[in-house]
C-alpha cells in the first residue's frame, strides 16, 4: 500500500468505529481470526499479484468488490463505476475483476450486474493480496461507497443514459404481471418505500442495527398521501422485501407488494427502475 492507500483504509476503519461504536469494535473483532486463516492463501498468491504488475504495460489487471449486502450502495456502486467507465472516468483498457463483499440483498440483481462486469469469488484474495503488498494502488478498485458515500457529487448521471439495463424477456415479464393485477396501457403506478428495521433483524440479526431505528417510519403515515394518488388514477406499491406491518387500504389501485405472493427480487427491482416516481 502507498501512503494513500493506507491513509483511506485507516480512515474508513476509524470513522466507522467512530460512527457506531462498539457495533464495529465487535464485528472487526470477529473478522480477524478469519484474516489469520487467509495467510496461507495470501503468501501463495503473492508471486501472481507481482506477476501481475510487471505485465502491466501489456495487460492492465485491476481487483474490487462491491459491498452487495444492502441495496441501495449495491446498486448505486455497480451503476457508477459503469457510468465512470463509459465516460472515460475509469481507463477502458483494463480487465477489471470483482467480487460481492457480503450476499447479495438481490439475486437478480446480483446476476444482471454480472453481464457488464467480471464478478468472481476468486478474485478476493487476489483483491486481499495485492492489498497488503505495497505498491497495488493501480491495481486496486474501491467502490464508490469508500470513494464518495456512494453519493453522484459530480453528477455524472445527468451526462448519459444509465449503463446497466433489463431485457427484452425481462421487460415482457415485467408488463405482464402489471397486467395482470389490472394495469392498463397507459396506467402510471408510484412506488413507496417506508423504512422500519424487518429487513436488517431478518437478514442480519446477528448485529445490532438498533441504533438505525430512529430512521424507520410507520407506514400508517402514509395512507392520506396515497389515496390521494390512488383517487387520482396512479396505481401505488408498497415496496419493501420483509415489512413489520401489512398496509391495509381499500382501494383497488393500491397494491401491499411487500406482502404479496408476487413479490420477487426481479420486481423488486424492475417496478422501481420503471416507476412514474417513487416516494
Amino acid at each position: 500500500m502507498n501512503q494513500f492507500t493506507y491513509k483511506t483504509f485507516l480512515s474508513h476503519h476509524i470513522s466507522q468505529i467512530k460512527k457506531e461504536g462498539g457495533v464495529a469494535i465487535n464485528r472487526k473483532l470477529r473478522k480477524l481470526p478469519v484474516a489469520i486463516m487467509w495467510l496461507p492463501i495470501i503468501i501463495i498468491l503473492s508471486p501472481i499479484v507481482l506477476i501481475i504488475r510487471l505485465i502491466k504495460p501489456i495487460v492492465w489487471i485491476r481487483f474490487g468488490y462491491f459491498w452487495a449486502e444492502r441495496i441501495g450502495h449495491f446498486v448505486f456502486d455497480v451503476e457508477y463505476f459503469l457510468t465512470e467507465k463509459k465516460l472515460d472516468i475509469n481507463p477502458q483498457r483494463t480487465f477489471d475483476l470483482f467480487f460481492y463483499d457480503g450476499k447479495p440483498a438481490n439475486n437478480f440483481f446480483g446476476k444482471l450486474a454480472k453481464r457488464y462486469m467480471k464478478i468472481t469469488s476468486w478474485c478476493k484474495p487476489l483483491y486481499i493480496t495485492n492489498r497488503l503488498i505495497p505498491g497495488g494502488s493501480k491495481h486496486t478498485l474501491l467502490p464508490a461507497i469508500r470513494r464518495m458515500d456512494s453519493r453522484d457529487k459530480k453528477l455524472l448521471f445527468k451526462r448519459i443514459k444509465p449503463q446497466v439495463s433489463f431485457n427484452h424477456e425481462e421487460n415482457i415479464s415485467g408488463l405482464e404481471y402489471l397486467k395482470m393485477i389490472g394495469l392498463k396501457g397507459k396506467d402510471k403506478f408510484v412506488c413507496l418505500i417506508a423504512r422500519d428495521s424487518a429487513y436488517l433483524s431478518k437478514n442480519h440479526g446477528k448485529l445490532d442495527y438498533s441504533y438505525h431505528n430512529y430512521r424507520d417510519t410507520n407506514i400508517e403515515d402514509y395512507k392520506d398521501t396515497v389515496l390521494y394518488l390512488a383517487d387520482k388514477g396512479y396505481w401505488v406499491f408498497r415496496m419493501g422485501e420483509t415489512v413489520h406491518k401489512t398496509f391495509d387500504i381499500s382501494h383497488s389501485k393500491v397494491v401491499d407488494y411487500a406482502n404479496s405472493k408476487n413479490r420477487s427480487d426481479f420486481l423488486d427491482i424492475w417496478l422501481m427502475a420503471n416507476c412514474f416516481f417513487c416516494i
